[in-house]
């Protein structure tokens, strides 16, 4: 029988090479890490934070489409702001007679206020479409002058032209006739104005006014507003009359000579 005291000694563990004075030095490298295996390191990233850091990215990713998405939006309202409201089954007529007849069910203020609005709705898209292809509004203009200024500048011929001119004859009529009437078809005017715009624009003016419209600085405008708003109400509100109201109940009073 072999002598079992000649077989060699097993190797020593990872653990045993590494000296007291290595080990403190942290000159020990574990064998895994060694070669490379499939061990996990501290500096790992947890799953929520690559969540957390994928919708960063694309939230980043989205901002540029947000002045898209809104233009869009926006548009999508004042068109549809146009149309004429209809009750009951489709196809019957608009609610109510018309204007300035006698049977009017609707309060006439009510009817006229919605009447002006659907008008000035499809001007406000006029203008900001010209805007978006670079013709700035002009508010000292008169709705008629405005629109011959988008028709010279934006290079509007035929149907687009006349669209912007029956459009701001709508305008002119809303502001300044005894009574609004109602005009047909300014959906349909508007969309062909920014057919005409677009077509007549170079390649480069067409992505600025989809990708980047500049009417979208009206969102800016807005927020400053809204915040001006809020710090009015602050300052002026219930919330601020109790705060004064606290202040001086925890004033010390004056003493009394």
């Amino acid at each position: 029988m072999p002598d079992r005291s000649a077989a060699p000694a097993a190797p020593p563990a990872a653990d045993d090479r590494c000296t007291a004075q290595m080990k403190k030095q942290e000159g020990c490298v574990p064998p895994a890490r060694q070669a490379g295996g499939g061990g996990t390191t501290d500096d790992g990233l947890s799953p929520g934070a690559v969540a957390g850091i994928a919708v960063a990215v694309l939230a980043v990713a989205a901002l540029p489409l947000l002045p898209l998405l809104w233009r869009g939006r926006v548009r999508a309202r004042r068109l549809a702001a146009t149309a004429p409201r209809r009750r009951g089954r489709a196809g019957r007529a608009p609610e109510g007679p018309a204007p300035g007849t006698g049977d009017d069910p609707a309060p006439v203020a009510e009817r006229d206020a919605v009447v002006a609005e659907r008008t000035l709705a499809a001007w406000r898209e006029l203008t900001d479409s010209a805007w978006d292809y670079g013709i700035a509004p002009d508010e000292a203009r008169s709705p008629r002058s405005a629109a011959e200024r988008i028709v010279r500048l934006g290079g509007l011929e035929g149907a687009a032209a006349e669209s912007a001119g029956r459009v701001a004859t709508a305008v002119e009529q809303v502001l300044y006739a005894p009574r609004p009437r109602p005009a047909d078809g300014l959906a349909g005017d508007v969309g062909r104005v920014l057919a005409g715009l677009r077509a007549h624009a170079g390649r480069g003016a067409r992505l600025r006014a989809s990708l980047a419209p500049r009417s979208a600085a009206r969102v800016l405008w807005e927020l400053a507003r809204r915040r001006s708003a809020a710090a009015e109400r602050l300052r002026t509100g219930r919330p601020a009359a109790l705060w004064r109201r606290a202040g001086a109940a925890l004033r010390p009073a004056r003493p009394r000579g």
